[in-house]
């Protein structure tokens, strides 16, 4: 009887075996790679989103110096012409700010030194509501599946249109 000799190689379903492996490993590092570019192109819009939002909110600031509140509208849109941003718009705004959260409520009732004192809030409170404002700036783009936003906020205040008083 003749005896056969088994050679030394790879079956096919190990080579099937470890191909697919192989492929698993390159599918996931492609993907680790995708995701990664994908994190970088979303940081640089924020980044210039940011950029482009403490531009506008500088344009702001300087008129609102320049002039007086109610020379600006409370809100304004409009979108960035320059190359390469045409992705992006912008809203700001010029919004009231509530006292309230500044300046404690009088007491209820109050006489003598607290009846002062509710003066001088309430005198507080009105120079507030006529000489300071909350500026906001949005700058809106279009992500990869929804828009996304970025947000400055700040108050400003006119110093030069506070009248000049003391309290003693």
């Amino acid at each position: 009887m003749k005896r056969i000799k088994f050679q030394k190689a790879f079956t096919l379903i190990e080579v099937i075996a470890a191909v697919s492996l192989l492929a698993l490993a390159l599918l996931g590092i492609l993907q680790g790679q995708s995701g990664s570019v994908q994190s970088i192109v979303r940081s640089e819009a924020m980044a210039q989103a940011y950029l482009l939002a403490q531009q506008k909110m500088t344009e702001l600031e300087i008129e609102v110096s320049r002039t007086n509140f109610e020379a600006i509208d409370e809100e304004r849109t409009g979108r960035f012409e320059e190359p390469g941003l045409e992705n992006f718009r912008w809203i700001q705004r010029l919004e009231f700010v509530e006292a309230g959260c500044f300046i404690p409520a009088p007491p209820e009732g109050a006489e003598g030194s607290g009846a002062q004192s509710a003066g001088y809030f309430g005198a507080i409170e009105d120079i507030i509501q006529q000489h300071v404002r909350r500026l906001s700036v949005e700058v809106i783009w279009e992500g990869s599946n929804r828009p996304l936003r970025a947000n400055l906020s700040q108050l400003f205040v006119r110093f030069a249109d506070i009248p000049r008083f003391r309290l003693n």
